[in-house]
């Protein structure tokens, strides 16, 4: 109690100190070159905070000029203790410097922060800047020794930061950690460099990414790599893995996931389920604020976490840029995961720090840690300083604009991360997700195409089209070559030159670069397979251009990301009335695309959805005369996604099966 009297005590004093030498006026008027210009405040709030970590904060209301009488003995009478809940980011050491906070939320237009950093630079003797860097004057002093800069705003208003004798990696980091939530919802429109040499080591689950269960992601192995009767074994065992956690047992919950998920599991199908499914749903689930503070430091980086090592590497290193990854590692026999832990055990608690202390030199020091604030972390003993997060409902995840790298390719069934409760729901849908896929394939292989609309429609699948330009009539006989179109799709799933039809009301001839036999059997339109051979291609497709209308994915494959491969030109040497079609489609709950799954129920389950979409824009007939065939596949390749907010890439379907599966593309069982 002595020592709370003693901060408020010192509080009120340091107060006083900054309204002496700030000299406000009754009405708040600043001086200087800024004397006149009332400050028409709606919130003031002051933030005192020292090595201790106290932080007290006040905060006062009002409409119209704020007089110094009155507004003194309301912000001493206010003026409280932050609870260790509220305490977000203010972990520090006890040889890190005094630090105070003085946050002004003012009317975006005053011009009041200059005119403050000189009143208040003489109450500390800020340390010289470093030489490697370089002097940022503002009124005679530099960033590096005091950061006042109006760096977020808050609902049309502006938060002025000042934070004086700050290390240098906690400056650098001042606007990033609002995103945390130090100083609640805001939007940063001023961010400052990187620093090279800070290093920074971060534990994975509950602060790089916002949840703190590895569940869905032992899930998804599980689904994916040991088929989904170990996915519903891990879905059983679901209650008493809750139950464990919730007793503090969670290395003996993490034990049992482990050896449900990968008991007799191969190390290359994880592995290939590590690099092309689970890298998703980590970004979709990446701290927006833990990530700016997380990318900001240019030093090594470190990464801390109770799974297995193995199915977090590969996201860390590919899209993270992660130096090293401390993770639980599993025993193998002969490329079979044994379901065991090494002899080290699980990552957790002390091994935490043993395993960091190893991973670092003698000579070398990690200068932040990260963890949630949930339970002591030893290793961040190690850092100097300490970042710790508390569980918030309201943390945002990184929007996919802000992803540190594109995210092209991924493979896997399920579009949404496998909570327990969200995958039982699955469960419970497949049987009647069954049925409608089978009613669906029946109602497009049995009613006339004339009908295919309406009977499509009744069985829950959306269709929308757009129409741009003067498009032909279905019904008009042609036998010339030049007369009959070839439609030129981007690529979203294998039911692409069938919608189409069903649109056009008319069977129109697809040429594909791979379809398995049973999609073959049950398409309602011709299909025709090609060779990948550009002269033997070309030829039968001029053949079948002279019979009717043509298909074509020039893309050689599906992407389900908003991203154009390239295209190949063969269809421009053949046909000189070319239709661009531009492509997009969403289901809730399945992909309807695969590398490593089988390719033959790719149709079925994007059927399965409860309400699929497919959107169509029918573009302005293209003429590919008198052009080079590169300019002409690159001329559509751009239309079609300018028109559908897509992104043109060089990439290929090689590219994209190495990617994901290692091979170029060719997989026997398909």
């Amino acid at each position: 109690m002595e020592g709370v009297t003693w901060q408020l005590t010192r509080l009120q004093v340091l107060l006083k100190v900054i309204v002496a030498i700030f000299g406000f006026p009754t009405n708040l008027r600043g001086e200087g070159p800024y004397s006149g210009e009332p400050l028409q405040a709606t919130e003031v709030t002051i933030v005192i905070a020292s090595h201790r970590a106290w932080k007290w904060s006040s905060s006062f209301s009002a409409s119209g000029e704020l007089s110094a009488p009155d507004y003194l003995p309301l912000l001493l009478a206010r003026a409280r203790r932050i609870t260790p809940e509220e305490d977000v980011v203010m972990g520090m050491t006890t040889e890190a410097p005094v630090e105070v906070l003085f946050v002004l939320q003012l009317n975006p237009r005053h011009p009041i922060a200059l005119h403050v950093l000189r009143r208040f630079r003489p109450l500390l003797e800020p340390p010289p800047p470093p030489s490697n860097q370089g002097a940022l004057d503002v009124d005679g002093t530099t960033r590096e020794e005091i950061l006042f800069i109006p760096c977020v705003k808050s609902k049309g208003q502006t938060i002025l930061v000042c934070l004086i004798n700050l290390p240098l990696s906690r400056r650098v980091h001042a606007n990033a950690l609002a995103d945390i939530g130090w100083w609640g919802s805001v939007e940063v429109v001023s961010v400052t460099a990187a620093v090279p040499q800070c290093s920074i080591a971060s534990e994975l689950e509950g602060a790089l990414v916002i949840s703190s269960s590895l569940f869905p992601y032992f899930l998804l192995v599980s689904l994916e790599a040991g088929g989904p009767i170990r996915a519903l074994l891990l879905l059983l065992a679901a209650p008493f893995v809750r139950l464990l956690e919730q007793l503090r047992l969670e290395t003996l919950a993490l034990k049992m996931m482990i050896f449900i998920a990968t008991a007799a599991l191969r190390v290359n199908d994880m592995k290939a389920v590590a690099g092309a499914t689970l890298p998703k749903f980590f970004l979709e689930d990446l701290s927006d604020g833990a990530y700016r503070v997380f990318a900001g430091c240019g030093g090594k980086k470190y990464v801390i976490t109770a799974c297995p090592r193995i199915m977090a590497e590969p996201f860390l290193r590919e899209y993270l840029d992660v130096d090293c990854v401390i993770g639980t590692e599993l025993r193998v026999f002969k490329g079979f995961f044994l379901g065991l832990t090494s002899p080290a055990g699980v990552m957790a608690g002390l091994r935490r720090l043993e395993a960091l202390r190893a991973a670092t030199t003698d000579s070398e020091v990690v200068n932040i840690g990260m963890s949630r604030k949930v339970r002591d972390q030893p290793f961040m003993s190690l850092c100097q300083e300490a970042y710790w997060i508390t569980p918030d409902r309201k943390t945002q995840p990184v929007p996919k604009i802000d992803y540190p790298k594109p995210l092209i390719f991924h493979d896997g069934r399920l579009v949404s991360r496998p909570t327990p409760l969200d995958f039982l729901t699955v469960l419970m849908w497949l049987p009647f997700a069954i049925l409608l896929a089978v009613s669906r394939v029946f109602a497009g292989l049995s009613f006339p195409f004339k009908l295919g609309p309406m009977a499509v429609a009744a069985t829950g699948l959306h269709i929308r089209v757009h129409a741009h330009g003067a498009q032909p009539n279905a019904d008009a006989p042609s036998t010339h070559n030049r007369s009959h179109k070839l439609y030129v799709c981007n690529h979203r799933t294998l039911l692409d030159p069938v919608i189409l039809s069903i649109v056009l009301q008319r069977r129109v001839t697809a040429v594909t670069y791979s379809l398995s036999r049973l999609s073959e059997l049950l398409s309602p339109i011709p299909t025709i397979r090609l060779e990948r051979d550009r002269f033997r291609d070309g030829a039968k497709m001029q053949s079948l251009l002279h019979h009717g209308d043509l298909v074509v994915c020039p893309e050689g494959t599906t992407c389900r990301e908003p991203y154009l491969l390239r295209f190949s030109p063969l269809f421009a040497e053949i046909a000189d009335n070319i239709v661009p079609v531009a492509v997009t489609n969403d289901g809730s709950m399945f992909y309807g695309t695969t590398v490593r799954g089988y390719k033959c129920l790719d149709s079925f389950f994007f059927l399965m959805n409860p309400r699929p979409f497919y959107g169509l824009h029918i573009l302005e007939k293209v003429s590919g005369g008198g052009r080079s065939k590169y300019d002409v596949a690159n001329d559509i390749q751009r239309s079609i996604g300018r028109m559908i907010g897509f992104e043109s890439t060089n990439l290929t379907r090689k590219d994209k099966y190495r990617m994901i599966a290692g091979h170029d593309g060719v997989e026997p069982r398909n």
